[in-house]
């Protein structure tokens, strides 16, 4: 096979990868709110790391889903132009019903940013670079767009994530029936790669409580984080397999009720060219 052909069925399975990525936020577009209590409190999180003496004209929410954190940086900058770009146009039709003036929605993939280098001040992320296939890419195009001394804050997820349901799962079989995530130094090695100064790169484990693994799921579906990543299994899903599931979970039962660990990374970088 020549090189030409490989790159293009490369091109053809990452394409194929994020519609179905797509597709699962698309269908979870208006649950996405009621069950997003951690996204919503990270992303809030996410806002106080910023440095105080920002004054930002432009900004770029990358994965700003249905906008609520789009509308808090609204709140927190209201002199200036925010874009919340997001490849789920239902996840965006969310957000467009409570869009403040200074608010514009783009539907597009972060990894080709439709912008022009160097025009944004700050951008924001939060819950988003976990779903990238390319994190390089991706960080090169985030890069690309902002401009001298900008700054960006993202919060993404790392390997510590719902590691119960992993290991309960890993019991059964070996299949990868969860994503994996970057650990905090590969995130880090990426981010400097990319030209990115780090201020800042830190992690913080948040525990989630549900009452049984039926609800676990439920609120992975209601958040469209259900997708597993260039695997052509269905998740979690026979009933055979849910019924062992459920079973081998019950060793991390804390008060009758199931724990679902979080593994978060908070960063700030800012680009840092010699001109």
């Amino acid at each position: 096979m020549c090189r030409c052909s490989l790159i293009l069925m490369q091109l053809h399975s990452m394409l194929f990868e994020k519609q179905k990525i797509q597709k699962c936020f698309n269908k979870a577009a208006v649950t996405y709110d009621q069950a997003a209590t951690l996204q919503h409190q990270t992303g809030e999180a996410l806002l106080a790391k910023l440095p105080a003496v920002l004054a930002p004209s432009y900004i770029l929410d990358i994965g700003s889903g249905t906008g609520y954190c789009t509308h808090l940086l609204a709140q927190q900058y209201p002199e200036a132009n925010i874009i919340g770009l997001d490849f789920s146009d239902q996840m965006l039709a969310v957000a467009k019903q409570k869009m403040r003036p200074q608010e514009h929605y783009l539907c597009a993939d972060f990894d080709g940013l439709p912008l022009m280098d160097a025009s944004i001040d700050l951008i924001y992320s939060n819950f988003s670079f976990q779903w990238s296939l390319n994190l390089a890419e991706t960080l090169r195009a985030a890069y690309a767009v902002l401009k001298h001394h900008g700054y960006m804050v993202f919060s993404t997820l790392g390997p510590k994530t719902l590691y119960e349901l992993r290991e309960a799962s890993g019991q059964i079989d070996a299949a990868a029936h969860l994503n994996d995530f970057l650990s905090m130094m590969a995130v880090q090695d990426h981010l400097q790669a990319s030209g990115f100064k780090i201020i800042a790169l830190n992690s913080h484990e948040h525990t989630l409580i549900f009452d049984d693994l039926f609800e676990l799921i439920y609120n992975l579906k209601k958040i469209g984080a259900n997708h597993v990543i260039n695997k052509d299994i269905e998740g979690l899903g026979h009933k055979h397999y849910f019924e062992q599931l459920i079973k081998n979970y019950q060793a991390f039962k804390i008060n009758e009720q199931l724990p679902a660990t979080y593994d978060i990374i908070f960063g700030v970088v800012q680009k840092c060219d010699i001109l």
